[in-house]
């Protein structure tokens, strides 16, 4: 039997990670089978342990790819205060904005799935860990720029916008709305101002008024 290149084993992984992706993406958590992730590659059965050691293995990376997939660039920090509240607003409006360059998160399909897959728990957590190492500096600049309150816990309001975003686009997906998409995001933003800004800072209105352009 001839040997496998190391080339043809990373094409073959990806090729069965893309499949993976696609069945969860278009048909859910629960119908990304061997079986059918199999058909989605186009290949024959066992295949898939030529190139994972298991199912479960390779669901960790999909967790790796889909999580990538989400992430958001980040500015490089800046000592210009409202330099810093443009790239706030540009973050925000890439999560929220359906327009936006952040495409639509797949992440509750894998944390579906990691209730029953270690490696995913492992990725996905890996992958929140790093949202608030990325992001917390961010914020945290801020506050000592005093844009943002200095009582707010930066790292957790990085975790809590993650999080509302997550279930925003779930319910998005799904059933959608009982009021409107418009209404629960703006009202969100209003929170979010209202808990965060510092009303003494000159760059509050500033961000309140960018805010609420992404709702428009």
């Amino acid at each position: 039997m001839p040997k496998v290149s190391d080339e043809h084993r990373v094409a073959m992984r990806d090729r069965l990670v893309d499949a993976a992706v696609a069945v969860i993406t278009a048909e859910g958590a629960e119908a990304a089978t061997t079986r059918r992730i199999l058909q989605e590659a186009g290949l024959s059965a066992g295949a898939l342990y030529h190139y994972f050691g298991s199912k479960s293995e390779l669901l960790s990376a999909v967790a790796v790819r889909m999580a990538e997939a989400t992430a958001v660039n980040t500015p490089p920090p800046c000592a210009d205060a409202e330099t810093i509240v443009e790239d706030h607003i540009k973050t925000l409006r890439q999560v929220f904005d359906p327009g936006g360059e952040l495409s639509p998160s797949e992440l509750s399909h894998l944390r579906d799935l990691a209730h029953n897959h270690d490696n995913i728990s492992d990725a996905l957590r890996d992958f929140d860990k790093g949202i608030v190492a990325r992001f917390g500096p961010a914020v945290k600049q801020a506050q000592q720029l005093g844009i943002y309150q200095e009582a707010v816990d930066a790292d957790a309001l990085v975790e809590l916008v993650q999080l509302f975003f997550e279930a925003f686009t779930a319910r998005e997906r799904s059933t959608g709305f009982a009021t409107s998409r418009e209404e629960v995001l703006g009202t969100f933003v209003s929170l979010l101002n209202g808990g965060l800004l510092d009303a003494a800072s000159p760059h509050a209105r500033q961000f309140e008024d960018l805010t609420r352009e992404i709702v428009r």
